[in-house]
């Protein structure tokens, strides 16, 4: 995401959905047969992050054309840093992993961990799918 800052448009769409700087996101999708049904899994999860006090920001986002910008603004996050100039340009090498959501902090420490031994960074991204997106 780091890279949408030199670009004007893409800019103006991180500050929009993102607040400050954080060092990670993640986007949470639902799915239903209908609209309304989102609204209680929705609500379920924005109070299970505020009983946690995990002070993460979040926001939720039912709009198609919203939804659509937070998934312009990653899809176009990666196409600027595999763009990049030099052997600092970001390549795909792990791809298509699923992880059940209670594990995944373990994964992605992990993961992180065995990047840095080898002295270099990840960027994690997930394909768009529609639903209600938080």
């Amino acid at each position: 995401m780091d890279y949408t800052r030199q670009n004007a448009a893409l800019d103006r769409i991180r500050n929009t959905f993102i607040e400050g700087d954080p060092a990670s996101i993640l986007c949470v999708e639902f799915y239903a047969d209908r609209q309304e049904d989102l609204s209680p899994r929705l609500k379920a999860l924005e109070d299970d992050l505020r009983s946690r006090k995990f002070g993460y920001a979040y926001r939720t986002e039912i709009d198609p054309a919203s939804q659509a910008k937070i998934w312009s603004l990653r899809e176009n996050s990666l196409g600027l840093s595999m763009a990049m100039k030099g052997d600092a340009k970001s390549i795909s090498f792990v791809e298509d992993t699923a992880v059940a959501p209670e594990k995944l902090r373990d994964y992605i420490d992990r993961f992180l961990q065995i990047i840095h031994r080898h002295g270099t960074t990840a960027g994690f991204t997930r394909m768009p799918q529609w639903g209600a997106c938080m």
